[in-house]
């Protein structure tokens, strides 16, 4: 019988560090330690969870299973301590987030570091995807998630609606000039996303709703979107960024906005929790944090 929250919060932190030592080091114990609340998990069990090193942790098949319903079990223990035990003094605890990797500025990371500067306690831990996540699975509080909701069972808030307009350093700008039409696309240095088939087309729209399918040149491409946002602002070609975001580094001096009579279909953003995640304070103190990134990019 399984009498200990602890040794099954150990289980799940070590699978979330990757290591023995990495746990350790977030539990605040020995390697030793962490080796014998795993040892004495799986005696009660009878089964071998995981096969490891201080630096390696593999689950088997009997840990992964036991896993989710671990993840289930600890989140209904938190969502009761945070109903019935109100934080006083300030938020405390670990908030983990997967925010599209699109979100990932300066600007949208102002809001949470704001709270973290009011909340010596609180820890926030974001994971930049570029693929949808599984927030049960991969022990996700939350997500900030542009277009349809990827989570099946999540509570998903529309809090913004996202525009992505084509800008371009002033560098490059001063090098290749600018398109007139979108036609003059097909001879500037687009920057393009690195997929199956390549990218060889931007569908855009004007301000009355006609489409076009304009060709685009370019000899930069990355399936990495840091590198695009890098590659922009270096002056290597035009890329696409959201018009808030646009506009304020066109006020700094730094982008130029492209073709401004057109832009991209909207996208609506959306905070996404797991089911009953946003009774604990700390997560909700994050979610309206979130929100308020996310209203940056209109």
């Amino acid at each position: 019988m399984l009498d200990s929250l602890d040794d099954i919060r150990t289980f799940l932190r070590v699978i979330d560090e990757g290591s023995l030592s990495g746990a350790a080091r977030m539990l605040r114990m020995s390697v030793n330690g962490v080796s014998r609340r795993l040892a004495q998990l799986e005696q009660k069990l009878g089964a071998s969870l995981a096969q490891r090193t201080t630096r390696r942790f593999v689950l088997t098949e009997e840990g992964r299973r036991f896993s989710v319903r671990c993840r289930r079990i600890v989140a209904e223990v938190d969502e009761a301590e945070a109903e019935f035990a109100p934080q006083v003094g300030g938020l405390r605890g670990v908030v983990r987030v997967a925010v599209n990797q699109e979100f990932m500025t300066e600007a949208t990371l102002r809001p949470v570091a704001n709270l973290l500067e009011k909340n010596a306690e609180l820890a926030i831990q974001i994971f930049a995807r570029n693929q949808p996540v599984d927030l049960i699975a991969d022990n996700l509080d939350l997500a900030l998630w542009p277009g349809e909701v990827p989570f099946q069972g999540a509570v998903a808030k529309r809090v913004a609606s996202s525009e992505w307009v084509m800008a371009a350093a002033k560098s490059y700008v001063e090098r290749f000039g600018q398109p007139k039409r979108v036609e003059e696309l097909a001879r500037h240095e687009c920057l393009r996303v690195m997929r199956r088939t390549p990218e060889t087309h931007w569908i855009l729209r004007d301000a009355r709703g006609r489409e076009v399918s304009a060709e685009i040149g370019g000899r930069f491409e990355s399936d990495d979107k840091a590198a695009l946002v890098a590659a922009l602002y270096l002056g290597m070609g035009i890329g696409l960024r959201s018009r808030g975001e646009v506009q304020r580094e066109a006020a700094a001096g730094r982008l130029i906005r492209i073709l401004p009579r057109w832009q991209f279909a909207k996208i609506n953003v959306s905070v996404i929790s797991a089911p009953g995640r946003l009774k604990i304070p700390r997560v909700r103190a994050v979610a309206d944090a979130l929100a308020e990134a996310a209203a940056l990019l209109e």
